[in-house]
């Protein structure tokens, strides 16, 4: 009775409407129920990624480019939710530090010396190993310091990748002065850890990763470079050289006693070199570079002019400045060997002594530069 009482009230548009309700209602449950299943498949799916990746991390490296990659892609997919991969992350970024802190850079080859403009006779050749294995792929950086022959030092950088095998083969700029020519070999820490800079990576937050962690990988890369030294000698010892300075006053008028020359001579005889002065005839008459060619008979002559440039009297004595231009040749090629260009500066208390003393001081600055810079 009390469904037919039901039926019979309730008329039939109005169940109609009960039922669509309930249809909806269900749809809406079904619905809701399906994203929070794809939002958590989402999320184990992500966390199983970064489990991967981190265990990677931890195993055999051989390729460090995709170990920083992968590290990357760890803090990307952690950036989200940083707060639940803090483990996974500190974990991942000590995997990273141990390969970065067994890094070992294994000389294979290196010359054994070098001449001072001349071509190493083969290349230097490393392997870059972390944990007693190769690494592959790796871009290495190789800083040179090379010392000019005015004793100023100029660092210059190179790149080359390692083979398969983790080796990398560099052909060295010879330094043009004597000396030790000292070379960085490191991994290119900047470029290799561009990945996981936030702002060039432009997906990874703050809370991710920060520029202290950076910087202390890149620490880590640096403390593990290493440092070889070559030495460089010149063979200029080796070959006959012949000496003609023409000193000069303010006025151009030649100076007697070829100071300067006098200068040169001493410290390369101290150094071993056969070497002799061509004398300035007269007092007005200058020889050309020809005409020096031609009454030489050595391998080399150095040939130039230095000049007093400003003479002051004062209270406690004369000062004197003076410029010089010297300019080193193969005689049999006429080729340049080496340019000098000097200032010198002096004191004293005499003017004649001052003026020649400092003419013999400026040669031998001047032949100092000639041990480093001949080849």
């Amino acid at each position: 009775m009390g469904y037919l009482f039901f039926f019979k009230y309730i008329s039939l548009p109005v169940l109609i409407v009960i039922f669509l309700v309930s249809c909806v209602t269900s749809s809406w449950r079904d619905d809701g129920a399906d994203a929070l299943d794809a939002d958590g498949m989402e999320k184990k799916a992500r966390a199983e990624r970064i489990v991967e990746l981190s265990e990677k991390l931890s195993q055999t490296p051989n390729d460090i480019e995709s170990d920083i990659q992968n590290y990357a892609t760890i803090l990307a997919l952690a950036q989200s939710e940083p707060e639940v991969y803090t483990n996974e992350i500190s974990y991942s970024t000590q995997a990273l530090e141990e390969i970065f802190s067994s890094l070992v850079y294994k000389v294979s080859s290196i010359p054994s010396g070098g001449l001072v403009a001349r071509s190493y006779e083969e290349p230097l050749v490393i392997q870059v190993v972390s944990r007693e294995l190769p690494l592959a792929n790796t871009l290495v950086s190789v800083e040179e310091t090379l010392q000019e022959a005015d004793g100023e030092e100029v660092v210059s950088t190179v790149f080359v990748r390692t083979d398969a095998e983790g080796y990398a083969q560099i052909n060295l700029t010879t330094p043009p002065a004597t000396g030790t020519h000292r070379i960085f070999v490191s991994i290119a820490a900047e470029n290799a850890l561009t990945p996981i800079f936030p702002e060039e990576a432009g997906v990874l937050s703050s809370a991710s990763i920060n520029e202290e962690t950076v910087e202390q990988l890149a620490s880590i890369i640096d403390a593990q470079r290493t440092l070889i030294r070559i030495a460089i000698v010149s063979q200029a010892a080796e070959y006959s050289m012949n000496v003609y300075v023409q000193d000069t006053d303010i006025s151009d008028s030649i100076i007697e006693g070829e100071n300067t020359a006098t200068g040169i001579v001493q410290i390369l005889s101290e150094a071993g070199f056969v070497v002799s002065i061509i004398p300035v005839k007269g007092e007005v008459e200058t020889l050309s570079l020809s005409e020096v060619f031609t009454s030489s008979d050595a391998d080399r002559v150095a040939y130039g002019t230095a000049k007093i440039m400003s003479f002051e009297e004062s209270a406690g004595g004369y000062s004197v400045e003076l410029n010089a231009s010297v300019d080193v040749y193969d005689r049999r090629t006429g080729a340049e060997l080496l340019s000098i260009r000097r200032t010198q500066r002096g004191d004293g208390a005499n003017s004649s002594s001052t003026v020649l003393a400092v003419f013999r001081v400026l040669g031998t600055k001047i032949a100092e530069e000639m041990l480093r810079g001949l080849p």
